[in-house]
């Protein structure tokens, strides 16, 4: 003889209890993760990186260049290391390795630089992808305890300088028709590289009286200028000359 059960029935709740029956049960089951359990989670992650990249203290060029202060840097700016063309290109026209820019990047290099340089043949040296959105911002956020924090740095058009020629900046302005890169050091913080375009301008906020800008007409060159610099004014490339011949105001 089968056994028969009772059904219950049960009392219904009213509407702002079930929330917070839902809300307690959602504060439950999504505790946030903090930022150093991110980093932390980012360095053993980096260990899939690191067949390719070193970072940190004495760290040296492999088969990818090294990634110490890449986030903030020009792409394809580390010194000693062959880029291919397509990310030479595209830190020619100014791809600075922000950390929105890495997360975008990591999923399909070849994929980005195409869209980024609007060049269909355009080709990563990295074929490494990394789909995972929380592994991937967990790797930046490891990057990211490398890389020096920069203070106030801008670009603006010169018709824009308004009080950028202050104590405590250093500003450069490209005023040739030529594109040229400009490597600002104010020695307190990572040095800043831009591409810059005629009546660009570059600065950087230090606690110095001076500092140090050099200029190249590539990312690639090995010969150009540079020149100390001093806060409070606006110091103008008139014409650029490899071998420290070049022209400058004031």
């Amino acid at each position: 003889m089968k056994k028969r059960f009772k059904s219950f029935a049960f009392p219904l709740l009213p509407n702002w209890r079930v929330a917070l029956l839902i809300g307690a049960i959602t504060t439950i089951s999504s505790v946030p993760v903090s930022a150093a359990e991110n980093v932390e989670r980012g360095k053993t992650l980096f260990k899939r990186c690191a067949i390719c990249h070193q970072i940190g203290d004495g760290a040296k060029n492999k088969a990818g260049p090294v990634l110490t202060a890449v986030v903030g840097r020009l792409a394809a700016s580390y010194e000693g290391y062959f880029y291919g063309k397509s990310i030479k290109a595209a830190g020619a026209k100014g791809l600075i390795w922000s950390k929105d820019q890495i997360f975008e990047y990591l999923p399909n290099p070849t994929k980005y630089l195409r869209s980024f340089l609007d060049m269909p043949r355009a080709k990563s040296k990295m074929r490494f992808k990394l789909k995972n959105e929380q592994d991937r911002s967990d790797i930046i956020s490891y990057l990211a305890t490398f890389s020096k924090q920069q203070k106030s740095q801008i670009e603006l058009p010169v018709s824009e300088v308004g009080d950028t020629a202050s104590t405590g900046r250093l500003c450069v302005t490209n005023t040739t028709l030529e594109r040229l890169i400009f490597s600002v050091d104010a020695n307190d913080a990572e040095m800043l590289t831009r591409p810059l375009d005629k009546n660009q301008i570059l600065c950087v906020q230090t606690l110095h009286k001076s500092g140090v800008v050099r200029v190249f007409a590539s990312l690639d060159a090995i010969e150009g200028c540079s020149k100390i610099v001093s806060t409070g004014i606006v110091h103008q490339m008139k014409s650029f000359g490899r071998f420290d011949n070049c022209e400058w105001l004031p």
